[in-house]
């Protein structure tokens, strides 16, 4: 599935099953780091599903703040 926006992404969370979430950090209307965030709020068969962040940007920073919103990897 794909989704245009985070917040398209949260409610196919609430109505489908997933394995993994690649998350395109520069989203429109919710970007990838706060739908992540919100996600690792929802209950926990949803807020458990590993997140992959999809970026361009690969510095340190970067790295870091995809890890501090709650991504895996």
């Amino acid at each position: 599935d794909t989704a245009e926006n985070g917040l398209v992404a949260i409610e196919k969370l609430k109505s489908n099953q997933y394995d993994v979430i690649l998350m395109d950090v520069q989203m429109p209307v919710m970007d990838g780091y706060e739908t992540t965030h919100t996600i690792r709020q929802m209950d926990k068969k949803i807020s458990q599903i590993p997140i992959v962040a999809l970026t361009a940007n690969a510095t340190k920073a970067d790295i870091d703040k995809c890890l501090n919103a709650g991504m895996n990897a």
